[in-house]
């Protein structure tokens, strides 16, 4: 037993700073040293009987470590009985009743306790004086103010004096490894405030009652303050009294005080960049305003405060952020109406004018904007000290110097005022310098700090007003940080200025800086939001950090330059800004742009598709837009397709389709009422479309416009002509309607599925309409022959499906009929030629992807597998899908459950509905269907891989064309 006392005495740690030095131990330390095995045999060799033992060992293992502990150091751990015996429930830890008290120890031991003279025996008095050094307190995060007995030991195993003054002293403490929990770092800021236990005669009964008092009001303030948590108000950890003194727990600002950045020779790395200290600020301005106004909902909490004593030593550096401390003077209140209070006192340069009359020292009325002006007085000294050093603030500090006459004879003062009425020239001075000589951001700076020294308190800002303003600066600052590393990187020493992408967001950005940084009132309603400027702030580092990142990588010898990052960083940044305002930046840069000459700039070498590599979209589209813009407008004697001015045509918004839109045509300029419905697709081009496929793209245009009718019944459109939209990046094919006055309703395939039923159903009470099985046979055969003619002369359609065909009717009533079937979609087709391109943006469209056959999916989901080209046969399955749908009489997805045919589960699917198809549709429509979706049937011996196979057509006709003839007859 006495080793394990021994072994017990060693986990002591010696407890620093306390009048009366002494020990403690880590309940840690104990809890590794008191296992099972060694409380079994400390307990086998005491007096207890062995049948008790066990559950003993339980107790003290559960909660009883420290108890023990005590009691094996007094030489009596037999006594553990005793104390499990007298323990009330049993339900709490044994250890919650220490410290024991001889009340308690009388209760518990009873006559054993004392000797014959009715004193306590001198083991209880052991255990009495010693059980503190086993519990010292543990410093929870966030807990409620203790109250700790004198005798109870402080875990602190170092305790370093950082200052003090009149009210207290401040510390920096490290708190034993065992004896907080795991939100508290070990190193923290103790704030002893005054000993209320010294008698001294200059402490009289007043001061002490009035020393209590603002504790308690800073208590209250601080705890309100937690409740915020705000990460630029310094949080009250912990807070206890002991022996006398109040005393509060707070993180450590491992940089000072601002006082100490103002007096440095150099500044910190987080503080270095001008924007990075105006980002400071702007989370310190963002604390006052929680001050100066909170508002909790969920705690019913409605509160209204001023600090009363800002200034550079109550504002720490942690890092990069300034946080706001010292609320030793501070009120918190719940009345709302003018927040007023007599000022008290405070020191330095930066107490407002309203505080006192320099004259008589006279405390008079402060609120809010005391706090605003000590704010500005900070601010502008701050400034002095980016731009002049601390040579500059020594200085600025000799200029503000003034003498005034009081009461008690001449005073000298270097205060940012002369007097409640007189501004001090000094400041004036030194703000009209450091305007003529700053920036941009320096100049809204300065305006913004002339506000917050106005001489009348009324005529100042509020808090609010101020953050806004200087959120400005700050995003300001960092936008000019931003515009000299694009400077930097346009430099000859790089070749980044001859690549077209980073040229685009180049002028992304200087069109956002004069838009939104450079005119009159942008930036200010954009920097309403704190979260708006967050967001803004940190994505101008990050394209300032991109720019230096392409500077260190250019000189590395295998490397090729990509601004995808720079491209989603910019598109980040014009996001944040209103929409009106991101129009304006989209359409000027667009201008700019295609008036600009870039065809001396070059695309960066980037892999190929293949490679999964994204390229710079926009960029690549806007040269695109103009490409086809140039080539648009070049004249052509020979082009048989008018190009229509975009005004010329209106949207009919109640009569949207999901692949084309109807709209008014205005067929004379004279006459506003003469116009024609028609028809409108999209051709859309992308950022492949430049040089030479820009221009295969428009003779496709061109090509396509001019289709001829396919087949006597299934019918192509009549072209109109085209719009070119340069803003969306595509040519409009605008379309007649079919002459006659029965062809004014439009109805898509896809929607006549969910208008009609392929069989009466005896059992509904709300009968839909029915279309015949024989209309079904003809739109199938019809579709079928169209799409052969249309292979016949060389087109490939590229999407076929029930979107894209339309019938045109008197009524929707003759609609079911299906008697005047057209075929739309061309803005799709291509060409069947090797040497033809494919319009990616165009194959990937949300409705008609299902439709495509999955080899082509694929190739079009999964850019690192090589690209597989569009063949006949492709077009033969998307004709399989509809005839399959026009069997079934339901769209493709509510057969597949979603628009999913590339699958296992979608193909079984597909499968198992062909399967059971010659049931209601015969045993030829079943064979055409299978047929269309079994691309090796059609190709034969041909390789899959081969653009073009002899065998396809005559096949088709074979196995797909004849069986729907047959059906249709």
């Amino acid at each position: 037993m006495e080793a394990l006392r021994d072994k017990i005495q060693g986990t002591r740690t010696t407890t620093v700073g306390a009048e009366d030095d002494g020990y403690f131990i880590e309940f840690a330390s104990l809890d590794r040293l008191l296992t099972d095995d060694v409380v079994s045999t400390a307990l086998e060799n005491t007096s207890i009987e062995s049948f008790r033992r066990e559950g003993i060992k339980k107790v003290i293992l559960a909660g009883g470590k420290q108890t023990f502990a005590i009691l094996i150091s007094i030489e009596r751990p037999e006594l553990i009985y005793d104390c499990i015996e007298h323990h009330d429930t049993g339900k709490d830890r044994l250890d919650s009743k220490l410290p024991l008290s001889f009340t308690d120890i009388d209760s518990i031991f009873g006559a054993k306790a004392k000797n014959a003279e009715g004193e306590p025996e001198e083991w209880a008095k052991k255990l009495e004086e010693g059980q503190y050094e086993y519990i010292p307190p543990s410093f929870q995060r966030g807990a409620t103010h203790r109250v700790l007995r004198d005798r109870v030991r402080l875990p602190f195993k170092s305790k370093e004096r950082l200052g003090g003054g009149g009210f207290g002293i401040v510390y920096k403490v490290t708190l034993s490894d065992g004896q907080h929990d795991a939100q508290l770092d070990r190193v923290l800021v103790l704030k002893e405030l005054g000993n209320l236990r010294k008698s001294r005669s200059s402490r009289t009964a007043e001061a002490k009652k009035a020393l209590e008092a603002m504790f308690k009001e800073e208590q209250r303030c601080l705890e309100i303050l937690r409740v915020i948590k705000h990460p630029n108000i310094l949080e009250l950890l912990f807070s206890y009294t002991h022996k006398g003194k109040n005393c509060f727990l707070f993180p450590l600002a491992r940089g000072g005080d601002l006082q100490d950045f103002l007096d440095g020779d150099s500044r910190t790395v987080d503080l270095a960049a001008d924007e990075a200290v105006y980002h400071a600020f702007c989370g310190l301005s963002s604390a006052l305003e929680s001050l100066h106004s909170y508002i909790n909902q969920g705690l019913k909490l409605e509160m209204v405060g001023c600090h009363h004593d800002l200034k550079p030593k109550n504002i720490l550096v942690d890092g990069p952020k300034f946080i706001l401390s010292d609320f030793g003077l501070s009120q918190m209140r719940s009345d709302l109406k003018d927040y007023r209070s007599t000022y008290q006192s405070g020191e330095g340069f930066y107490i407002a004018p309203e505080c006192e009359d320099l004259s008589t020292f006279e405390k008079l009325e402060v609120g809010r904007p005391s706090d605003v002006w000590s704010f500005g007085c900070i601010l502008t000294n701050t400034l002095v000290y980016l731009k002049e050093g601390k040579a500059g603030v020594k200085s600025f500090e000799a200029a503000r110097k003034i003498e005034i006459q009081t009461n008690f004879g001449p005073a000298t003062f270097s205060m940012f005022h002369a007097g409640r009425e007189s501004e001090n020239t000094g400041v004036a001075q030194k703000l009209s310098d450091l305007e003529e000589k700053g920036g941009r951001s320096e100049k809204l700076l300065i305006q913004c700090v002339r506000d917050m020294l106005k001489l009348k308190p009324g005529e100042r800002p509020p808090i609010e007003k101020c953050s806004q303003a200087l959120r400005c600066v700050a995003i300001s600052a960092i936008s000019e940080s931003v515009e000299q590393a694009w400077a930097d990187t346009s430099s000859d020493e790089y070749n980044f200025k001859d690549h077209l992408e980073f040229q685009v967001e180049k002028v992304n950005f200087e069109v956002w800086t004069r838009t939104v940084i450079e005119t009159s009132g942008v930036l200010k309603d954009l920097m309403q939001s704190e979260l708006t400027f967050k967001e803004t702030y940190n994505t101008l580092g990050k394209i300032k950090a991109e720019l230096r990142a392409l500077e260190q990588r250019a000189k590395e010898d295998t490397w090729f330059p990509l601004f995808v990052q720079l491209r989603h960083l910019m598109n980040q940044l014009l996001s944040y800004a209103p929409k009106d305002v991101q129009r304006r930046i989209h359409s000027l840069v667009e201008s700019i742009i295609l008036q600009s000459d870039t065809k001396s700039l070059r695309l960066s070498d980037l892999p190929s598709q293949n490679t999964g590599t994204v390229g710079s979209d926009r960029i690549l589209m806007l040269a695109a837009i103009k490409h086809m813009k140039e080539l648009a407008s070049v004249p052509n004697p020979e082009r048989s397709i008018p190009q229509i001015p975009k005004e010329d045509m209106e949207l009919d918004t109640k009569s949207v389709f999901s692949t084309f839109y109807l709209a008014d045509y205005k067929l004379s300029e004279d006459d506003e009422a003469k116009s024609e419905k028609v028809l409108v697709e999209d051709l859309i081009y992308d950022k492949e479309w430049q040089a030479d496929d820009g221009k295969q793209l428009f003779e496709r245009m061109e090509n396509v416009l001019r289709i001829p009718d396919t087949t006597n019944e299934f019918k192509a459109l009549q072209c109109r002509g085209y719009c070119h939209d340069q803003t969306g990046h595509r040519f409009a094919l605008v379309y007649r309607f079919p002459h006659g006055p029965g062809c004014q309703f439009v109805e898509q395939l896809i929607q006549l599925f969910d208008k009609t039923k392929p069989v009466i159903d005896p059992f509904l009470k709300a009968k839909q309409a029915v279309v015949s099985l024989e209309h079904r046979f003809q739109l199938a055969y019809k579709l079928a022959e169209s799409i052969f003619e249309f292979h016949k002369i060389g087109w490939l359609h590229k999407a076929i499906s029930s979107y894209n065909v339309v019938f045109f009717a008197k009524d929707e009533r003759h609609a079911r009929k299906m008697e005047s079937p057209y075929l739309t979609g061309f803005s799709h087709s291509r060409p069947d030629q090797v040497n033809q391109i494919s319009v990616v943006g165009s194959d990937i469209d949300e409705k008609l992807a299902a439709y495509h056959h999955p080899d082509y999916q694929r190739s079009l989901l999964d850019p690192t597998n090589d690209r597989v080209r569009y063949r006949a046969e492709f077009d033969y399955y998307s004709l399989g899908l509809v005839l399959l749908e026009i069997a079934y009489w339901v769209p493709l997805r509510r057969l597949l459950n979603r628009n999913d045919t590339i699958s296992k589960e979608g193909q079984k699917l597909l499968t198992y509905y062909v399967q059971y198809l010659s049931g209601p549709m015969g045993a030829n429509y079943a064979s055409a269907v299978k047929a269309c979706l079994d691309s090796k049937a059609l190709r034969g011996d041909a390789e899959p891989t081969s653009d073009k196979a002899e065998s396809v057509e005559p096949n088709f006709e074979r196995y797909v064309l004849e069986k729907l003839r047959v059906c249709s007859v």
